[in-house]
C-alpha cells in the first residue's frame, strides 16, 4: 500500500472519497502545526484578509503518514491539494489505524473543514 506524502492529494482513480460522518465534536477538532503552513493555507483564502474573521467552507483529507519521523501516528490535513496541518496527537492516535484501513480499502477519508482567519493588527 502506497501512502501519499503531505503534498499529494487522491487521485479520483486511486481512491474513492469517503465522507466521514461527524458527530458530537468532532467538527470543532483542533489542528495541529498550523502556524507552520500559513502560506498554504493563505492561499486557500480570498486575496486579503481584514480585521474581522472570514470562513472558508471546505473538505479535508486525512491522510495518515506513518512514516513521519516526528509522529508515527501522524494524520496530515489535506485541503485542495495543500498540507495545512495535522490531527493533534491524540486524536491521530486513535483515528489513524482506522484511516489506513479505509484506505487499505481504496477509500480516502474527508470531512468538511473550516478555515477561520483575520489578519492580526501590526
Amino acid at each position: 500500500m502506497r501512502f501519499l506524502s503531505p503534498d499529494e492529494s487522491t487521485s479520483p482513480e486511486a481512491t474513492t472519497l469517503f465522507e466521514l460522518w461527524c458527530r458530537g465534536d468532532w467538527l470543532c477538532r483542533p489542528v495541529a502545526g498550523e502556524s507552520f503552513h500559513e502560506h498554504e493555507i493563505r492561499s486557500l483564502l480570498p486575496g486579503t484578509l481584514g480585521e474581522q474573521p472570514i470562513e472558508v467552507q471546505e473538505q479535508a483529507l486525512l491522510v495518515p503518514e506513518p512514516t513521519n519521523q516526528h509522529d508515527r501516528h501522524a494524520v496530515t490535513i489535506v485541503i485542495r491539494g495543500h498540507h495545512v496541518g495535522y490531527l493533534i496527537k491524540d486524536d491521530a492516535a486513535l483515528y489513524q489505524p482506522v484511516f489506513v484501513r479505509l484506505l487499505e480499502q481504496g477509500l480516502q477519508p474527508v470531512v468538511p473543514a473550516t478555515i477561520r482567519a483575520s489578519e492580526y493588527p501590526v
